[in-house]
């Protein structure tokens, strides 16, 4: 039976009989759902291995590096042989009797203490201008949406003074368009830096031995994955009557919204951790768009969640490229959260 909707509140739940309310579980996102431990799975454990095998070389470097400073006692005798370790501060009293070494347990409390000192604390300045940015910007991109499309544009104009489409909708090709050049500038109500200038443009990191070349992103990025967003968002738009601003529409801006605080996160400030966290919350707000959308019209939902397949294969890569990248400074995989560390990372509005 089909749904009913309330053009005058088009961001309330859709109704329809009881008897039909009851939904399965769409079949893509579960495929999306498998395809994301078969692409990620194999990649994520080999980078987590080669961190693990790093950390041993650096322990064993750290081991090695120890420098022996000989220690005498008050009457010119040898006492034994105090070792200092470069990294860490470890200090042990090797004995010089026969009866074998005696380590000091300042070795294990100062090494305690240099780990806990050695993770930066969390930036929440950062944390707070992310989560203001992202309520921001959906909350402008609402307005726009329910406001100059929704009540200028189409009741307005189009349907009222022009008499335009007075028996008819915007067809669906013009929604095309216009959600495609959409996706591409959804940015325009970030108010977080978007752009490379106003941040570090160098690219130094180590990239994964499976990652695609640059032309399979030119193709995926713009083609398949904006082309996909465009024609769902337009078929969704048809169905509810011309209605903009909608449950599932308004779903897919959200996801938008991360996508552009992931691109300041990754592209601008260069924070691979969050980043990877980003990218797990893209896929996220994602599938429930697609399954907003599927609870519309099950075939467009279904499409949508096609897209999920890149988006996974995007999210092993970003995690495979945080894991084999570590701090320069720590010799660490940066921490998944924003960490406060004077002088490299700095989270700003675009006005500061």
């Amino acid at each position: 039976m089909p749904y009913t909707v309330d053009l005058q509140r088009p961001c309330f739940r859709l109704s329809q009989p009881r008897q039909t309310r009851r939904h399965r579980c769409p079949p893509l996102p579960v495929f999306a759902i498998i395809a994301i431990v078969l692409l990620s799975a194999s990649h994520i454990s080999d980078a987590f291995q080669i961190t693990l095998s790093n950390r041993g070389l650096n322990n064993r470097h750290i081991l090695s590096n120890i420098s022996q400073q000989r220690v005498w006692g008050s009457d010119g005798g040898s006492v034994g042989d105090r070792s200092t370790g470069k990294n860490g501060g470890l200090t042990f009293l090797r004995s010089a009797g026969v009866g074998g070494e005696s380590i000091n347990d300042d070795v294990t409390n100062n090494n305690n203490s240099n780990d806990n000192s050695s993770k930066p604390p969390v930036d929440f300045r950062a944390i707070f201008k992310y989560a203001t940015g992202l309520t921001v910007q959906t909350f402008m991109i609402y307005t726009f949406l329910a406001i100059f499309m929704d009540k200028l544009l189409v009741s307005t104009i189009l349907k009222g003074k022009l008499g335009l489409l007075q028996s008819t909708i915007i067809p669906t090709w013009a929604n095309f368009v216009f959600f495609y050049m959409f996706n591409a500038k959804t940015s325009f109500f970030s108010i977080l830096p978007i752009n490379k200038q106003s941040g570090d443009t160098s690219n130094n990191n180590k990239q994964p031995s499976w990652t695609p070349p640059g032309y399979v992103f030119a193709i995926m990025w713009p083609l398949f994955v904006f082309g996909t967003r465009a024609y769902t968002a337009s078929r969704i738009v048809g169905i509810l009557g011309g209605v903009y601003a909608n449950r599932a529409v308004m779903a897919l801006m959200l996801h938008l919204s991360v996508a552009n605080l992931w691109n300041t996160v990754n592209n601008i400030e260069r924070r691979l951790g969050p980043s990877v966290i980003l990218l797990y919350l893209m896929w996220l707000t994602k599938a429930y768009a697609a399954y907003q959308f599927w609870r519309i019209d099950k075939m467009t939902g279904q499409l949508l969640a096609l897209t999920l397949t890149w988006l996974t294969a995007a999210a092993a890569l970003e995690t495979n490229t945080w894991l084999i990248n570590p701090d320069p400074d720590t010799g660490r995989v940066e921490p998944l959260y924003p960490a406060k560390v004077k002088g490299k990372w700095k989270t700003v509005f675009r006005w500061e």
